[in-house]
């Protein structure tokens, strides 16, 4: 098992931040297909968005070079 695994394993915590999910909560398509989470690591509570299957992985990196949000 990997970190990556690991960490979701373990469960998605309360978002402590309001308004974290503003540019999706109204996306019905995005909503299907994706999920927000949330986990704290040296108390900074790190935001992240799970979604599709399959053995490739995608990282997002935050603001590079834009939000998760985007469209193209």
């Amino acid at each position: 098992m990997n970190a990556f695994t690991t960490a979701v394993a373990v469960g998605s915590e309360e978002p402590l931040s309001p308004g974290y999910d503003a540019a999706t909560k109204d996306d019905a398509e995005f909503n299907k297909l994706f999920r927000h989470g949330f986990t704290t690591i040296d108390d900074v509570q790190m935001h992240y968005v799970i979604g599709g299957d399959g053995p490739q992985v995608m990282v997002l990196l935050h603001g590079w070079p834009q939000p998760s949000s985007a469209r193209t």
